[in-house]
């Protein structure tokens, strides 16, 4: 079946990823696999003794050495480092040494899965707003900036951001952002750049304190860092940061002053770097495109006679699945399909003659895009500055007053580069008290007292007031 008419390109990055079976001689008694630090705890900061170990061997000690080496194979490396996030982030139930890498039938991506279902709900949302531009948005930015958010918020505020992502608490957000994260490390242990930044920037000129255990959070759980700047040097600082995590592709965030109100910002930024995994022996060169109003012009792209590719169809829509390095795959949707995610697991190997245009693309939602799409998931009490409850972050009543992404993507003969930042505004909720109306203007009674401290009244004088 070939859809002549293609409205548009939809793309959706995917992060389609293979575990590792866990299996092999149980650990000695001497031996606490992961706790690379031998502080009796498997935690973060076993990942960091790890790199530092992996910089320099002479750090470690023999006990240190046996815990870090998770793989038993008597090297300390990024494959350790893997393995021991995945404990970490709950994907692994124990520690038994890694020995062989081979594809893991458990369901240890519970989180993932369940985040599809968001993931969804955001790509059918963006869709349903573009209109006929192209567009780039960027899923995993946002999720990792809600991430922030809800650990930050309480009660029904963090409860209705949790039934959004279908998740049961806070460690389904951090077995979520491990994982990922954990494939962010395969790919930039190989021949590619998949690097995720956190950030929180408090407002110095106004008098907040951020929670400290909210700042271990973010530090331990997002790897992320918590400053600070007065007011009006927030927006350089923070542009600084997009265009240094960003490696240029983004270089702002922020355009003009912000708001007094203003407590804190808390801040995602993601880029990529990966080539494809398949070659293009047909070359490349100029293609035919024809544009949703039926214009045909010409783009460069490339063709791929004859080739094996993960493909989808249904009598709507046709699905592609264009393989890069280190499980990070493009898929390229034809037609209509409002259930692209579902589709791409139902994709099978088929003989393909692929025609796929170079595109290159930049998009800016910051006109309370992101804001309309919770709100219209119930959603809704972070945004009311009467409802919302921030207090695992703030002392102060805060409110998230704005929510932003910028994104980009390129996708050439050599691979795909994208990047995204995503912008949460949280922002002073000045909290009104309750009032009641009362108007003496019929006959009342009326008691002059005295009270002393413990409350009780000596009546001093009373009376009525009746005309």
């Amino acid at each position: 079946m070939k859809l002549k008419k293609a409205c548009s390109i939809i793309t959706t990055i995917c992060l389609l990823v293979s575990s590792c079976l866990v299996f092999g001689a149980q650990a000695s008694s001497s031996i606490c696999y992961g706790d690379a630090n031998t502080d009796t705890a498997i935690d973060l900061k076993d990942v960091l003794a790890d790199r530092q170990y992996m910089a320099n061997s002479n750090t470690c000690s023999l006990t240190s050495f046996e815990n870090a080496d998770v793989n038993v194979d008597e090297n300390v490396d990024m494959k350790d480092v893997l393995s021991t996030r995945k404990f970490i982030a709950h994907l692994t139930k124990d520690f038994e040494a890694t020995r062989i890498d081979e594809p893991d039938n458990t369901n240890t991506t519970a989180p993932l899965s369940k985040a599809k279902i968001a993931d969804q709900k955001i790509i059918n949302y963006i869709k349903s707003i573009s209109g006929n531009e192209n567009i780039v948005c960027s899923p995993l930015s946002f999720n990792y900036a809600m991430a922030m958010v809800g650990m930050g918020a309480k009660g029904s505020t963090r409860q209705e951001l949790l039934d959004f992502y279908g998740f049961s608490d806070l460690n389904d957000f951090y077995s979520y952002t491990g994982y990922v994260q954990s494939v962010a490390d395969q790919v930039n242990a190989g021949n590619g750049e998949f690097l995720i930044s956190n950030s929180v920037w408090a407002n110095e000129s106004r008098d907040i304190q951020i929670l400290d255990n909210y700042v271990a959070g973010i530090q331990n759980y997002l790897h992320g860092t918590v400053d600070s700047r007065p007011l009006e040097q927030l927006p350089t600082a923070i542009n600084d940061w997009c265009n240094t995590t960003t490696k240029g592709k983004i270089p702002s965030i922020i355009n003009g002053p912000l708001d007094d109100e203003t407590n804190v910002i808390l801040l995602n930024s993601l880029y990529l770097d990966v080539k494809w995994n398949f070659k293009r022996y047909n070359g490349y060169g100029p293609i035919s495109f024809t544009t949703y109003d039926g214009k045909t012009i010409e783009k460069q792209g490339f063709r791929r006679e004859k080739h094996t590719f993960r493909y989808y169809e249904d009598t709507k829509s046709q699905l592609l699945v264009l393989p890069c390095q280190n499980n990070i795959s493009l898929a390229i949707i034809l037609g209509e399909n409002d259930n692209i995610l579902s589709s791409i697991e139902k994709t099978q190997n088929t003989l393909v003659n692929a025609t796929v245009p170079f595109f290159e693309i930049q998009s800016d939602f910051t006109n309370k895009e992101f804001v309309n799409l919770l709100i219209d998931n119930n959603v809704k009490k972070m945004f009311d500055s009467h409802q919302a409850c921030f207090t695992a972050m703030l002392e102060n009543p805060s409110f998230v007053s704005s929510i932003g992404q910028k994104a980009t993507i390129e996708v050439s003969n050599d691979g795909i580069k994208a990047s995204a930042v995503t912008e949460v505004m949280v922002a002073e909720a000045w909290v009104i008290e309750p009032t009641v109306e009362f108007s003496a203007d019929h006959p009342f009674q009326y008691v002059v007292f005295t009270e002393d401290q413990a409350g009780n009244i000596a009546t001093l004088f009373y009376g009525t007031v009746n005309q």
